[in-house]
């Protein structure tokens, strides 16, 4: 799924993702060996029928390693979310998002934070998670957006008119209770 998700992006323009920075097996296994408790913060989802995986989410807390984040104490971080094409639209991203909540509310979080690069349709999917844009300055939109370019040049359209990339946070507040049911 992450080979997939990241083969359609390209660093600098013209160097596909997929094949450069998704990491092998064995770095997985060596970054999991170094930090076991990141595997009880993988979720994975799977098509019961045929056994094909679906999408995953990697989640960091404060003194975990994370790719582009330092992790602050009552902070779950989504480190990565990526759903297969096949796969979106059917609730499989909302799907991993809940389990994200859940295990965050479960280590005592009170909010949960992500990246993600401005005009990324997921970002709708955020939006009615509850996730929100958080406010910047300029000068940290433009260093964003400079960033952004660099690394992905204009992922989501030459003309696109938000480009650069958003911090965004769901505040986690108390657990939702649970409703009755009549019989």
């Amino acid at each position: 799924v992450q080979d997939a998700f990241l083969g359609g992006k390209h660093m600098c323009c013209f160097i596909s993702l997929g094949n450069n920075i998704s990491q092998t097996e064995r770095e997985i296994q060596k970054k999991y060996k170094k930090c076991p408790d990141m595997r009880e913060v993988c979720g994975l989802a799977v098509d019961k029928g045929t056994g094909e995986t679906l999408g995953y989410i990697q989640l960091a807390f404060e003194g975990m390693p994370s790719s582009l984040h330092t992790v602050k104490q009552g902070e779950c971080y989504v480190d990565s979310l990526a759903v297969s094409a096949a796969a979106r639209g059917k609730g499989v991203g909302t799907s991993l998002l809940k389990w994200g909540e859940d295990v965050a509310r479960g280590r005592g979080c009170d909010r949960m934070t992500l990246g993600v690069i401005n005009g990324n349709p997921a970002m709708r999917l955020y939006k009615r998670f509850g996730f929100e844009v958080n406010k910047t300055d300029c000068c940290d939109e433009a260093i964003m957006t400079c960033v952004i370019t660099c690394f992905f040049g204009r992922p989501y359209g030459l003309c696109h008119p938000n480009w650069g990339g958003s911090d965004m946070t769901k505040r986690l507040g108390e657990a939702p209770a649970a409703q009755a049911v009549e019989r």
